[in-house]
C-alpha cells in the first residue's frame, strides 16, 4: 500500500536524521577527549579557533567502535547504515565509517545534520576527504557546506546577501569566516551542479568564485561559470596568487587584502575569454581563427545583445580581427 510505504520511508528518514544529529554531538564530544588530542593539535596548527570549532560543530571519530557502540544503544544497525555512519568489513561486522577522521557535519538550510565530511589528519594511503555515502537524506550533488550559516546571515540582514563567496574546501570556509567573511561556502569536491546553483540563488544573486589558483582550480572555475550563469546568477572570479588556497592566503595576508582581492573580481565571461586566449598563440593567424571560433561559442550563450556586443568587442581587441 503506497501510503504505508510513504509513512515507513518518513519514519526511517526521521530516525536517520536523529542518528546523524546524535553522531554529530558524539564526534564533537570526542574531539575534546584524550583520544582527540592529535585532532585538537591539528586544528590549532591550522589556526582554527575554538569559536569556529563550536560554530561548525567540528568533531573527531576516535576509532572504529566507540561512536558506533554509543549509537547502537538508540538506533538499529539498519538506520546507521542508511545514515552512512557505518561500513561493513569482510566478516559483515559493522564499523564506524569515519574512524580516525576530523569530522565536519554537513547541515542543510533547515538546520538538519544530513551527513559528514571526514578529513584525515595524518598522511595515510586513503583519500584525504571522505563524504557520507548517498542515502535517504544525503545527496552530495545538493550539499553546500555552511549553507545553514548563510541562511542565518540572510535572516539577520532581512534580505538577500550582497554576494556569496564560493571556495573549495571546508577549512577554506572556516578560515574565511574567521577573517569576517561569513558569506563563504563550499561544495563537496569540485563538481558544482545546478542543484547547488539553485540553493545559492535563494541566498543571493551574486557569486564570487574564489577557487584555488592551481590548474585544477582554474578548470573547476570555468566549469562552475557554465553551471551558475544559466541559473540567473551573476558570476565573478577572484584569482588567488601563486596557486594558493584561501586558507593559505589569509595566513600570509590581512583581511583587507582579501577584501581587495574580492573587490577586484572580474566578470565570469571575462575570465572565460581570457583563460581561453591563454591556450592560443594570438600572433599566428591559424591560432587566432581557432580562438575566435571558441570564443564565439561562449558569446553565443549570453543572454542579452548588449552583453554579446561587449564581448565581441573584447575578442576584436585581443585579435585585431
Amino acid at each position: 500500500d503506497q501510503s504505508e510505504d510513504i509513512a515507513k520511508k518518513k519514519a526511517l528518514k526521521d530516525k536517520v536524521l536523529q542518528s546523524l544529529r546524535q553522531a554529530a554531538k558524539l564526534y564533537h564530544k570526542f574531539l575534546f577527549s584524550p583520544q582527540g588530542k592529535n585532532a585538537q593539535e591539528y586544528l590549532i596548527r591550522r589556526g582554527v579557533s575554538s569559536k569556529s570549532i563550536a560554530t561548525f560543530g567540528i568533531g573527531f571519530s576516535p576509532d572504529f567502535e566507540t561512536v558506533k557502540n554509543e549509537l547502537l544503544k538508540s538506533f538499529s544497525i539498519d538506520v546507521l547504515k542508511e545514515a552512512g555512519l557505518v561500513d561493513f568489513g569482510a566478516n559483515h561486522k559493522a564499523f564506524d565509517a569515519f574512524a580516525g577522521r576530523l569530522m565536519f557535519p554537513l547541515i542543510n538550510s533547515y538546520g538538519d545534520v544530513i551527513g559528514f565530511s571526514g578529513r584525515l589528519i595524518e598522511d595515510k594511503p586513503f583519500a584525504k576527504y571522505k563524504n557520507s555515502a548517498q542515502g535517504i537524506v544525503f545527496d552530495k550533488s545538493r550539499v553546500v557546506f555552511a549553507i545553514n550559516l548563510l541562511k542565518k546571515l540572510r535572516n539577520e540582514i532581512h534580505g538577500n546577501i550582497p554576494y556569496v563567496v564560493l571556495v573549495e574546501g571546508q577549512l577554506d570556509v572556516v578560515a574565511m569566516h574567521q577573517a569576517g567573511f561569513n558569506n563563504a561556502v563550499a561544495c563537496l569536491g569540485t563538481a558544482l551542479t545546478q542543484f547547488h546553483a539553485k540553493e545559492l540563488k535563494r541566498m543571493s544573486d551574486n557569486i564570487i568564485l574564489l577557487l584555488d589558483g592551481d590548474g585544477a582550480g582554474q578548470k573547476a572555475t570555468l566549469r562552475s561559470i557554465d553551471i551558475l550563469k544559466p541559473c540567473g546568477l551573476n558570476v565573478k572570479v577572484a584569482t588567488l596568487p601563486d596557486g594558493m588556497d584561501p586558507d593559505e592566503f589569509l595566513k600570509k595576508h590581512t583581511k583587507e587584502e582579501m577584501q581587495k582581492l574580492l573587490d577586484g573580481a572580474i566578470e565570469g565571461v571575462d575570465f572565460q575569454i581570457q583563460s581561453l586566449a591563454k591556450n592560443f598563440d594570438l600572433t599566428s593567424n591559424q591560432e587566432r581563427a581557432k580562438f575566435i571560433k571558441s570564443a564565439l561559442v561562449i558569446i553565443k550563450n549570453l543572454e542579452t545583445d548588449a552583453e554579446k556586443t561587449i564581448y565581441l568587442d573584447m575578442v576584436r581587441k585581443l585579435t585585431s580581427v
